[in-house]
């Protein structure tokens, strides 16, 4: 007893002892001890970057095409859609619990063909939409004499709102024909993605079939011609189950030049229609509310674009679904109440993450614009270099020698299009990565369960009610 009181008296004898040598050597100005691991700290972000790898980020090639992709908010809204929906919502929704394996096929096909149809009619539908939007913007700069009574004349604030009101508000009208074409999609999804064991399951039934058709025809003549007969069977049910894809879905990078004419031919024709937009006393009411008010109000405006064109399509998405032949009977109810509980979600779901977001997007632009703007003036003469063919253009002549002229003319063009590009980084792409990530992955995910639980408890299934029809019969 009196030994371990004793190495009790020891052992916190030590302790003391080194915890005053520790506080010593630490406050003693010429201890030479390594104290570097006093810099790390933990506390803070983990995302908070070091100036040098900020800009890097911020002037690097990928950042720059993502700043450009937010002038174009449908095509922004089809990129974000098209990672969303053909990768991560189908598998999510392929390992939810709490849902029938069928519906969360249709589920994860209707994500899939949304994603697919949704980016490929941006490219084709509302590029060349954009591409008009921009040629009247720029011709309402540089040409006095052009819409001279339009709100967008000298005015950057109602330039930028107008270009996401006019790039976009054809969504309304349009998206119609986009839903209705998700739909008619969704066949060819289920039988690409997730009808292999189906199929397997039919060619096993027709080599049954072949094997009970020759035990039972003994004549040889017909057993040379059922085989044959089934052949065409197998071969027509094949063909009406794989859909064959003709021709491209991209274009590769050499046809990009090409692509990018036939956007400016298809864009001629709609430019008199943006200028007409452009001089809309309606139009210019809303797009100088979206403008001039504050964040929260403009974050508004833009969810009202967003949620409106959701909910035709939705309306579309419903009535297609129940109409068409192709999906089963028993899954259409179900499908179409995913639909529903998809937009309602969305509506309030995509203004409240918006907000939530904004402040980081307000910052990110900030440090775009502050990073970009030091590398241009750190390496004017090389950058006005690389785009002189873009002066030549706009110039209409040769220019033959780098001067401070031309260099300052560069700067300007440079300067406005970061204001541009940050404006779009600051409240066009948070309204539709919000909306996206909102309407796109996380409510159609909550929807999948929700809606076979409608099923079970609310809408009555096509075979129960046969079946009961049946029983009183």
């Amino acid at each position: 007893m009196i030994i371990q009181q004793k190495n009790n008296l020891e052992r916190n004898q030590f302790h003391r002892d080194k915890f005053k040598f520790e506080n010593q050597t630490q406050n003693d100005p010429t201890n030479k001890m390594d104290h570097s691991h006093k810099d790390i700290n933990f506390s803070g972000s983990p995302f908070k970057m070091s100036d040098a790898a900020k800009r890097k980020l911020y002037t690097s090639r990928g950042f720059g095409k993502f700043a450009k992709l937010t002038a174009n908010p449908v095509l922004l809204d089809a990129a974000v859609v098209l990672g969303l929906t053909c990768l991560l919502r189908p598998i999510v929704i392929a390992n939810m619990p709490g849902a029938e394996k069928r519906d969360k096929q249709y589920a994860a096909a209707h994500s899939i063909a949304s994603g697919l149809w949704g980016y490929i009619t941006a490219v084709i539908m509302f590029n060349p939409i954009n591409t008009a939007v921009k040629n009247v913007c720029n011709k309402a700069k540089k040409d006095p004499n052009y819409l001279k009574n339009s709100f967008i004349k000298n005015k950057p604030k109602n330039t930028d709102a107008f270009n996401f009101v006019a790039s976009y508000g054809p969504k309304l009208v349009l998206q119609p024909l986009v839903a209705a074409g998700t739909i008619a999609l969704i066949p060819a999804m289920m039988n690409i993605f997730f009808n292999k064991d189906q199929k397997a399951a039919e060619k096993e039934k027709l080599k049954e079939q072949k094997e009970t058709v020759k035990t039972q025809t003994p004549d040889i003549k017909k057993q040379q011609k059922t085989p044959d007969a089934f052949k065409e069977i197998e071969s027509s049910t094949n063909q009406s189950h794989q859909p064959q894809f003709k021709g491209k879905i991209t274009p590769n990078d050499k046809d990009l030049s090409f692509l990018e004419k036939i956007i400016h031919k298809l864009a001629k024709p709609i430019e008199p229609l943006i200028e007409k937009m452009a001089q809309n006393k309606h139009i210019k009411k809303f797009s100088e509310s979206m403008a001039n008010g504050n964040s929260e109000k403009s974050s508004l405006m833009r969810n009202i674009l967003t949620t409106g064109q959701a909910l035709t399509g939705t309306l579309v998405y419903i009535t297609a679904t129940m109409k068409n032949k192709k999906i089963e009977e028993d899954r259409k109810q179900t499908l179409a109440a995913n639909q529903l509980i998809t937009w309602s979600g969305s509506a309030i779901g995509a203004f409240i993450l918006n907000n939530a977001i904004q402040k980081g997007f307000n910052k990110i632009a900030a440090d775009y614009k502050k990073y970009n703007i030091e590398n241009l003036e750190n390496n004017l003469e090389k950058i006005t270099k690389e785009k002189l063919p873009s002066l030549e253009k706009i110039e209409k002549r040769k220019i033959t020698q780098v001067t401070p002229e031309i260099m300052e003319k560069v700067k300007k063009l440079q300067l406005e299009k970061l204001e541009f590009r940050a404006n779009g980084i600051a409240k066009t792409a948070p309204t539709m990565i919000a909306f996206a990530f909102i309407y796109r992955f996380l409510t159609p995910i909550i929807a999948t369960p929700l809606a076979d639980l409608a099923k079970k408890h609310l809408i009555k299934e096509p075979e129960k009610v046969k079946s009961k029809n049946l029983a009183k019969a």
